[in-house]
This record gives C-alpha cells, sequence and structure tokens, in this order.
C-alpha cells in the first residue's frame, strides 16, 4: 500500500505540472498537430496569454505549502494575492494539503479555511481537494467519484452554484457526443467553475489513459489550468507510474517543468517523498533527505510525529 500512495502522491504533483505544460504549449499554437504532440507539447512553455509569474507562483505555492505543512502542520502557510483570488490557482496550489489530509475530509476543510481567500476559491480547491482524495481509490469505479466527493465535504449548503455545476459535469460524462457535453458545460458552468468542470469531465471520460484525458483537455479548453488539474486527477487515480513515460522523459530532458513553476523536477519528487513520510508518520530530520526507504527514519503511529 504504501509503495502505491508513494506513487499517488508524485503522480499527482508531476501530473499537474506535466498538464500545464502541455496546456501552455497547446494554447501557444493555432493549429498543433496532435499527431506529433511528444515533439512540441512539453518543451519549455513559450510566453503567451497565461501569466508566466502565475505559473512560477503556482509552483513555488505547492512547495512552500507542502513544507509548511511537513514542519508545522497545524500553521497556515502565507500564499500570493493572485493565487488566492483564482479558484483554479488555488486548487493546484493546494495539492500538496489535498494529498495529505486524504483520508481526513475534515481537516481538508479546516486547513483551507485558514487561507484568506475567497470564498468561491476556498470552494473551488475544497471540491478539487476531495476528488483528488476520492480519485486515490483505484479501486472505486470513476462514476461514483462526483456524487461521494459532495457528500464527504456536504458541498451543496456551502457552494450550491459548484455543487449543480458538479451534478452537471457527472450527466455530462454519462453522454457518448463530446460535442454535446462540451456545449452543455461552456453554456450552462459560471466562468469561475468552467476549468474545474472541464477538467473533470476530461478526466472522467478516460480516467485509466492520461494520455487521451489530457490531449482532451488541451483541445477543448482555453486555459492550461483545466490540463494542470486533469494531470492531478489521472496522476492520483494512476501514480507518476501512470502518466505517459514519453511525454515525462521529453518534459524531464528539457527541463519544462522548472521552466513553467520555477521549482526543478527534483524538488517535486522529494516533496512527495516527504509528503507521504509526514502522512505515514516517518520522520528524516531534513525536508531534502534521501528517497525512501532510509534507515535513518523513526517510525511512529500515522500523524503522530512532527518534526520539532
Amino acid at each position: 500500500m504504501g509503495d502505491r500512495l508513494l506513487n499517488q502522491y508524485r503522480g499527482a504533483l508531476l501530473g499537474a505540472a506535466l498538464g500545464q505544460v502541455l496546456g501552455a504549449n497547446a494554447q501557444a499554437q493555432e493549429q498543433p498537430d496532435w499527431r506529433q504532440v511528444e515533439r512540441w507539447g512539453f518543451d519549455p512553455p513559450a510566453p503567451h496569454d497565461s501569466s508566466p509569474d502565475l505559473a512560477a507562483g503556482l509552483g513555488k505555492s505547492v512547495l512552500s505549502l507542502g513544507e509548511g505543512l511537513i514542519r508545522q502542520p497545524q500553521q497556515s502557510v502565507a500564499l500570493p494575492s493572485a493565487i488566492l483570488g483564482h479558484p483554479t490557482a488555488l486548487a493546484i496550489a493546494t495539492l500538496p494539503l489535498a494529498l495529505y489530509t486524504h483520508d481526513h475530509p475534515e481537516q481538508l476543510r479546516s486547513h483551507l479555511q485558514r487561507l484568506d481567500a475567497p470564498a468561491s476559491s476556498q470552494s473551488v480547491a475544497l471540491a478539487v481537494g476531495e476528488l483528488v482524495s476520492q480519485a486515490m481509490h483505484a479501486d472505486q469505479s470513476p462514476q461514483v467519484l462526483i456524487e461521494r466527493a459532495i457528500a464527504a465535504q456536504d458541498l451543496l449548503p456551502i457552494a450550491p452554484d459548484l455543487t449543480t455545476a458538479l451534478q452537471r459535469v457527472h450527466i455530462a460524462a454519462q453522454q457518448d457526443s463530446l460535442a454535446i457535453a462540451r456545449h452543455t458545460l461552456f453554456a450552462e458552468t459560471p466562468a469561475e467553475y468552467l476549468p474545474l468542470c472541464l477538467a473533470l469531465y476530461c478526466f472522467l471520460s478516460t480516467p485509466d489513459d492520461a494520455a487521451i484525458a489530457l490531449r482532451r483537455a488541451a483541445q477543448i479548453s482555453p486555459s492550461p489550468l483545466t490540463c494542470a488539474l486533469v494531470g492531478a486527477f489521472c496522476g492520483a487515480r494512476n501514480g507518476s507510474s501512470g502518466l505517459p513515460a514519453t511525454w515525462r522523459g521529453q518534459a524531464h530532458r528539457a527541463g519544462s517543468v522548472a521552466a513553467l513553476w520555477g521549482i526543478p523536477e527534483s524538488a517535486i519528487d522529494s516533496l512527495a517523498a516527504m509528503l507521504f513520510a509526514a502522512w505515514a508518520g516517518i520522520y528524516l530530520p531534513t525536508l531534502r533527505g534521501g528517497k525512501l526507504p532510509h534507515r535513518g527514519w523513526v517510525v511512529a503511529p500515522a500523524g503522530k510525529l512532527r518534526p520539532r
């Protein structure tokens, strides 16, 4: 179980970064040739309409929030105002929190309430965090993912409009026609919830095939953050090994994650390992420690041992 969970932690974080790289590159091309996506999709994205400052802020926010959870899990981390005010960006920035609290929905809600974020941003981050948690149950049918996420966080009284939008995605995912589903989602979904709803639709269409889900998201959504969410959902369900190996290799060789997010890919891998270790009750005194397993780690009941 430990190896599977660690793989899912890595998959969710790396999937989000890879998804945003693909989305940014697709956005920059007028008519991308999807047969050649391995050649252009995972190079460092060129500056385009999406803000490079927001992308770099995302990577640094993911890292600072994750390291803050490991050091002092009861204290909140200050995030940039641009992240707090952007619902989808906040949901991506708080992915470490979703992973760390994946088996405690009430802790996820409590942590998010400490952030000084608008209600719409908090509700989207809460929904994404719970959807990531539900996606980590790989033996669970994806068709019940939305219903269980809504129930786990009691979303209806907190965010009725978002709940309605998510329920609409559940219906759209049952349809065979992408054109009809896409028209319905674009026409009836509030703008602040559209990236999440499109990402969830793309993920649910092919939950076990990240390549198809990410290609679909990059083609139908104008926002690279939609692809980032799809990558997070796919990685949480299937682990980092479920992300296309050729895509991961191309991005690694080109340094695309570091170029877009402003943090090296190795930092994402290390963060995933240390988040998993903290959740499991395994403590290594340095955040930049070696890979699992490590003979210097001390084991305690899960969630009980913390750095001092």
